[in-house]
């Protein structure tokens, strides 16, 4: 009577022991266990990060999305009210207008932010650079790269990539550069980036100095017109609250939309304003010139 059930359980043993067999000489699953990657996988087993140097995960980008318009007061839906380089714009003293070819200008350390916790999404993205000490000794130092030179062409920047998952309601940024960024050399940057190679123009070697805005603009009054060539050394850390917030699912972009009323910049600039009323003007004018419309 036992031998039916002694036959059973070595089939099932035998069973069992094939499973087992064949899960222990199976390959791991290698996969992104990091919830907030771009690339997270639910079905992996064994986490593909153990060693920094082999990670496959992948994270989200932040950017930058602009829109240029020409006023404050031109809406959103209508393409005509557009701001282009190149075009010709009547002043708001309606007696003169204003050709502009060149306007750019430095937006640094853009964080969204999230007031109930009290933090922020940054970049993961560093600038190393070398920096002369107090003993004269040279060490490395490090920032966020988290840079985007405005330049009335492009229409999207991007910043760098992000590891969170907050809800957004406040945006901070910086118009201009912080000065003990804007006295970096080019020269002794170490990382390999837009500030190093296609910024290093606007360094100014002999002030030992980036500059923050160049124009290149032509005013003109009847038959009469005058260009100017400047660049301006300007900081300006500004701070926006958002009525919506944004939420973002993890593991996905985040853009941020900015509109720039580029004529705002100039009001109040006329044919005879001397260079030093215009640096005045532009620098009284360029923060509330900008906005951030959300996501």
């Amino acid at each position: 009577m036992c031998k039916p059930n002694l036959k059973r359980f070595i089939k099932l043993t035998l069973i069992l022991i094939c499973i087992a067999g064949f899960y222990a000489c199976s390959e791991p699953d290698m996969g992104c266990l990091d919830a907030l990657s771009s690339n997270f996988d639910l079905e992996a087993d064994q986490d593909c990060c153990v060693r920094a140097d082999e990670c496959c995960c992948t994270y989200p980008n932040l950017s930058l999305g602009i829109t240029y318009k020409l006023t404050s007061q031109d809406s959103l839906d209508d393409p005509r009210t557009n701001f282009k380089l190149g075009d010709c714009y009547p002043l708001d003293n309606l007696t003169d207008s204003i050709q502009i070819d060149t306007l750019q200008f430095f937006i640094y350390g853009l964080k969204p932010h999230n007031s109930a916790l009290l933090d922020s999404i940054c970049v993961t993205e560093i600038m190393e650079y070398n920096r002369a000490n107090t003993s004269d000794e040279t060490e490395v130092l490090s920032i966020e790269d988290n840079f985007a030179l405005i330049d009335g062409i492009q229409f999207r920047y991007d910043l760098g990539t992000y590891q969170s998952d907050l809800e957004t309601d406040r945006i901070d940024f910086t118009i201009g550069l912080p000065e003990n960024i804007a006295q970096i050399n080019p020269d002794d940057i170490i990382t390999d980036n837009l500030f190093k190679n296609t910024y290093s123009d606007l360094y100014d070697q002999a002030e030992g100095i980036y500059a923050s805005i160049r124009i290149n603009i032509t005013i003109k009054s009847g038959e009469k017109q005058r260009n100017i060539i400047e660049t301006y050394i300007y900081e300006q850390f500004t701070s926006t609250s958002l009525l919506n917030p944004l939420v973002v699912s993890k593991g996905d972009d985040l853009n941020i939309l900015m509109r720039i009323n580029v004529l705002d910049i100039f009001k109040g600039t006329i044919f005879d304003v001397s260079n030093e009323d215009l640096q005045l003007i532009i620098t009284n004018n360029i923060e509330n010139s900008i906005s951030i419309l959300g996501e």
